[in-house]
């Protein structure tokens, strides 16, 4: 188990200085926090239980 602890740091060390790609990389998408709070404007709940 150690040494493929080693290996995976070693890669990671290489990868890290641009001497390989990395094999994997995943990207998230920044959502539009904006556009999301303007379809929900205050006051348009239909759940709407004040008063």
């Amino acid at each position: 188990m150690f040494d493929d602890l080693k290996a995976s740091l070693e890669e990671a060390v290489e990868i890290q200085q641009g001497c390989q790609p990395a094999k994997r990389v995943t990207r998230y998408e920044v959502a539009d926090v904006e556009a999301i709070r303007a379809q929900f404007k205050p006051g348009t709940s239909t759940n709407d239980q004040r008063g």
